[in-house]
């Protein structure tokens, strides 16, 4: 297994996608998702916030490359290991069970990749409240669901307001520009 710094492109991130068989609706999904992150990135970025646009690009498209096998954060990870992808890889094995920071503070790529996880159902942006509500409607039977998930809600809801006020505007304003690039 070779380890190296090396952050895949967009090309190569779709072509690992396609190789490795992932179903087109996870495929949409991975790309609804990027665009969503990249979307806060970019406009971040023009605040003076740094953030790894490139690394936030390659776990976006990834981050659910291996969604329909079991514990697909750990296969995910693990097959971008084995490329030498480690800094994608470290997102991904972390994106579903991260807790974001308090707001305020300093946001790196993974609490992006996280937010925008948890705004978009398969391939639409629906916002946090409509997808965290269809998640706890799915695991409301198991014990301590509705705590854990109202904690993320509750979590996500200030990172998501601490980053509009920084940017001076909401996400979904962000979705009414032409969602900026990574040039290869």
């Amino acid at each position: 297994m070779k380890h190296t710094t090396e952050i895949p492109g967009r090309e190569a991130c779709l072509a690992l996608l396609e190789a490795h068989d992932t179903p087109a609706h996870v495929r949409r999904h991975c790309l609804k998702v990027t665009e969503t992150a990249l979307r806060m990135g970019f406009a971040l970025t023009e605040t003076g916030v740094m953030v790894n646009l490139p690394l936030l690009q390659a776990a976006g498209l990834l981050h659910d490359v291996c969604r329909v096998e079991k514990d697909h954060w750990l296969a995910g990870a693990a097959l971008l290991r084995e490329k030498g992808w480690d800094a994608p890889a470290a997102l991904v094995e972390k994106h579903m069970h991260h807790d974001l920071p308090a707001a305020g503070t300093a946001l790196t790529e993974l609490d992006l990749l996280c937010l925008a996880d948890r705004m978009v159902r398969e391939d639409e942006y629906v916002g946090l409240g409509t997808r965290m509500g269809a998640i706890l409607e799915r695991f409301r039977d198991k014990p301590g669901a509705e705590e854990r998930i109202g904690r993320i809600v509750a979590e996500s809801r200030d990172i998501k307001h601490w980053i509009e006020d920084r940017i001076g505007k909401t996400v979904e304003e962000l979705f009414e520009e032409p969602c900026p690039v990574i040039p290869e």
